[in-house]
């Protein structure tokens, strides 16, 4: 089976994640660049494999379980660093869980439906 582009990019986002939480703990500036630069990297490749995948054709089932998924653990693991390290704070911290809860909500219906 040939391992098409886009599912490449989607994992690829994936293995991006433990190196940007790493990264988030760097000291001074390394740990504010470096994971903002990885998240950038990351969202890039979101555009980039859906992108490939309608142009060249090369949509797959993987890709489409995989894609969510991957957006959600990225989205997911920013959103709790963000709170623990305190730049999410006081009210923000409830639409932060929102968009969590919404996130898992919203992936578990698309699995039923």
């Amino acid at each position: 089976m040939k391992i098409k582009i886009p599912n490449i990019l989607t994992i690829g986002r994936i293995i991006i994640v433990p190196f940007f939480v790493i990264s988030f703990f760097l000291p001074g500036f390394y740990g504010e660049i470096i994971p903002f630069l990885l998240f950038i990297l990351a969202s890039f490749t979101d555009f980039l494999d859906g992108l490939l995948a309608r142009l060249y054709k090369e949509e797959s089932k993987l890709g489409e379980l995989l894609d969510p998924i991957a957006d959600k653990i990225i989205v997911s693991a920013a959103l709790i660093l963000l709170v623990m390290n305190g730049t999410i704070q006081n009210y923000e911290v409830i639409a932060a869980i929102i968009i969590l809860t919404r996130e898992i909500l919203i992936s578990g219906l698309r699995e039923f439906l």
